[in-house]
Parts: structure tokens; sequence; C-alpha cells
């Protein structure tokens, strides 16, 4: 007979303090070129079409300004800015959304999309 504690979810909303660590962490990882961690904190959805080639061409990406947009029983979305540092000395800015929600009680990036270029390459 298997025990009845054991088969019970714990369900819970994600915390925003959890949420704005998530995205936070995904930048320092990125950063850190450290593509494995930085892959599992993404949705299994998106970890599928992660390309951590993408970010190689770049020095450091960091996040800045994450503000909340939305939330709901299961999900907080935010805005922020974001800066990618390429060899050169160059970078450029721009605006993205996330959405973070709880997949298996960890906080995950279920959703990102880019906004806008607020600042060209220069």
């Amino acid at each position: 007979e298997p025990d009845v504690q054991e088969s019970r979810q714990e369900f819970r909303s994600v915390n925003r303090s959890d949420a704005y660590q998530v995205i936070n962490n995904l930048y320092q990882y990125l950063s850190n070129k450290n593509y494995s961690q930085a892959r599992g904190l993404y949705s299994p959805t998106l970890q599928s079409s992660f390309n951590s080639n993408f970010f190689n061409q770049f020095d450091q990406v960091t996040v800045e300004n994450l503000e909340v947009t939305n939330t709901t029983a299961d999900t907080i979305s935010f805005i922020g800015n974001n800066t990618y540092y390429y060899p050169d000395g160059t970078r450029q800015r721009e605006r993205r959304s996330y959405q973070v929600g709880l997949i298996n009680g960890d906080p995950k990036i279920i959703d990102s999309k880019f906004l806008k270029v607020t600042k060209p390459r220069q």
C-alpha cells in the first residue's frame, strides 16, 4: 500500500522573490557560460529551443529593472532591460518579457519574448 502523503503534490503559487531570483540567476549563468544550469531554469518547452551558441557571442548578458506586469494564481510576468556586451566593447540594450511559474514545485521561466531594442549596438 503506497504512502498517501508521498503521492500528494504540494500546490502553491510562485512567489515574487523566487521568480525574480530565477531570472537574475539565468543571466548570471549565461554570463558565466554555464549553459547547463541556465537551461535548467527554463520549462521543458523552452529548454528544447535554448541555443547556447547565441550567447557565446557575448562577454556578458545582464538583466535590470525587472518590473512585475501581471500575476495570476500560477504565474508572475515581468518586463526587464537586457544588456548584451560584445567582446569589442559595444553593447545593445533590449526589453524582454518573462513569465515564471512552478514546475514540479520549482520556479521556472515558462515564457520569454523579445519586445524591442531600446539602444542599438554601439
